[in-house]
């Protein structure tokens, strides 16, 4: 059977607009175009509410990461973690029907892991504080 691991050494070809692709479509929102500037916008104007309306740290990360260019974030490393830490719940409209996407993990220690499905997230710890004070760079 396919495990993951054996693609593991994969993802250092990857880009990080392949990432941020791999991300968006693990929200299992049905895109209506090839563009993925057109698919963001697509995905912003689905979204109806967040699990952690509270959190601006989650929320604040969440928007940048749709909004920005993940160009200059630096992914060292693709980690499986426990999915029992703390999720930030994106609900979407998707044709009147509620899709419920854990799009990110943050951990005790405001660690913000972004969650690319299956247990398996890009960890944001070390470039988070940079990241969510920076104004977001528009995607490309």
């Amino acid at each position: 059977g396919y495990t993951l691991e054996d693609d593991l050494p994969l993802i250092n070809n990857a880009t990080s607009e392949d990432l941020k692709l791999i991300w968006l479509i693990n929200s299992h929102l049905e895109f209506s175009s090839n563009d993925i500037k057109e698919d963001v916008k697509q995905l912003s104007n689905s979204i109806i509410a967040y699990s952690h309306e509270e959190s601006e740290f989650l929320k604040k990360a969440f928007d940048n990461l749709i909004k920005a260019s993940w160009i200059d974030l630096e992914f060292n490393s693709l980690k499986q973690i426990n999915s029992e830490q703390d999720k930030l719940v994106v609900y979407l409209d998707d044709s009147n029907n509620t899709i419920e996407w854990s799009a990110l993990l943050a951990d005790d220690r405001k660690n913000i892991f972004i969650n690319m499905g299956n247990q398996w997230c890009l960890p944001l710890n070390l470039y988070s504080n940079h990241f969510l004070n920076s104004k977001a760079k528009p995607s490309k």
